[in-house]
């Protein structure tokens, strides 16, 4: 029988593979509208597979009540603060569009709307109804720039502080590019999950970007292959527990109370402090 592992990583190459094979954007120039039509190419796979063109519109904002509008029409959306739409920063700003399909972007070359939301250098801003509301990237202050870094950036901030682990976010967490993951593994139907959610989301706000925190709700039948693939059981519950997807380190946290502090230093200790001979061996369950 395949592992937790195998098949994990099998339904997320197999998820990418069709996001991979579906076309790439290129985009065009803004329409007295305010829209930017973009048609896709299929560089990958020479010839396309779709028999017509596939096409995503980037909105291009003028005002604030448009920008309010466009903000708040999803969970998450992405706005492109760029005064010159023929910059270095416009250029980014479309290669980025062209690598993060699965968000909506706005554009907006208008002062009144910088100063509403406070902008004063071109910036590429990630705007959430969820955490911590907004992060933003300033292609104007930041040195070496590129697309790849930006898209680096969307990808760690889009996501929630906690992500929910399912077959859908398995994509999102794998294709993160941050190989440490912290899982809370516990039911949501026990009387603490409440109180343990809190003090996960808190803890996991210092470590945006280093690691991953997720909760795994046991309730769900298709997540008792997470418990298989840490050797728990369900009276070992609610615990903590940590993978690295590079190294296959697995690493629990020792019994006892679960607290900001206890899962600060159980995260401390794993990236910084303990010496890497000293670490549990891969993919042997063991406690910390």
């Amino acid at each position: 029988m395949l592992s937790c592992r195998v098949l994990l990583y099998l339904l997320l190459h197999l998820t990418l593979s069709l996001v991979q094979a579906q076309e790439e954007v290129e985009v065009q120039d803004v329409d007295e509208n305010g829209e930017v039509n973009t048609r896709m190419k299929n560089p990958l796979f020479g010839k396309p597979k779709h028999k017509k063109d596939d096409s995503r519109t980037v909105n291009v904002l003028k005002d604030i009540a448009t920008t309010e509008e466009f903000i708040n029409s999803s969970d998450v959306t992405i706005m492109g603060f760029i005064k010159d739409l023929k910059s270095k920063e416009a250029d980014i700003f479309h290669e980025v569009v062209k690598n993060v399909r699965a968000l909506s972007f706005g554009l907006t070359p208008s002062e009144v709307v910088w100063k509403k939301y406070n902008v004063t250098e071109s910036t590429i801003s990630i705007f959430k109804k969820y955490d911590e509301k907004r992060a933003d990237y300033e292609l104007g202050v930041i040195t070496g720039m590129t697309a790849a870094k930006v898209v680096e950036f969307v990808n760690v901030n889009e996501m929630r502080l906690v992500t929910e682990y399912n077959d859908h976010n398995a994509i999102q967490i794998f294709g993160s590019h941050i190989p440490v993951h912290i899982l809370l593994i516990v039911n949501k139907s026990a009387p603490e999950y409440p109180t343990l959610l809190e003090i996960f989301t808190t803890v996991a706000r210092d470590y945006r970007g280093t690691m991953i925190f997720i909760h795994v709700d046991t309730d769900m039948k298709s997540n008792i292959r997470v418990m298989a693939f840490f050797s728990l059981k369900h009276e070992n519950l609610p615990s903590v527990c940590l993978y690295n997807t590079l190294t296959d380190d697995v690493v629990i946290m020792r019994a006892g109370e679960i607290s900001a502090f206890r899962i600060r230093g159980f995260c401390n200790e794993y990236i910084g402090v303990k010496p890497r001979q000293q670490m549990p061996i891969r993919r042997a369950p063991e406690e910390l």
